[in-house]
């Protein structure tokens, strides 16, 4: 989670449109993209960046922002338990039941 980590630090984040990256990362609201595996596109990007440092602070700030509110770690530890809940909802097997109970 660099990409997430750089944003709780208001720092403007460049990544490849990949992946987890495409849900931490929204091009032009809280950081910029670049098509994975261009290295043109990614020297564009960085350049934007150099070149508008207000820019490069406003996509760090919304990137804080989001961060701070969808990627906390209480937030994300409540995801990750929602998601194993509804793995395991419904279906206990006896071995779970045992292992829980010790």
């Amino acid at each position: 989670l660099v990409a997430a980590e750089a944003q709780m630090r208001a720092i403007p984040v460049v990544a490849s449109d990949s992946g987890g990256l495409t849900e931490i990362v929204e091009h032009g609201v809280t950081g910029l993209t670049f098509r994975t595996g261009s290295a043109p596109a990614l020297t564009k990007r960085l350049l934007e960046l150099s070149r508008d440092p207000e820019r490069a602070r406003a996509l760090g700030r919304r990137g804080r922002e989001r961060a701070l509110r969808d990627f906390s770690e209480s937030r994300m530890v409540a995801r990750f338990e929602a998601t194993y809940r509804s793995m395991i909802k419904g279906r206990p097997t006896r071995r779970l039941v045992r292992a829980v109970a010790s």
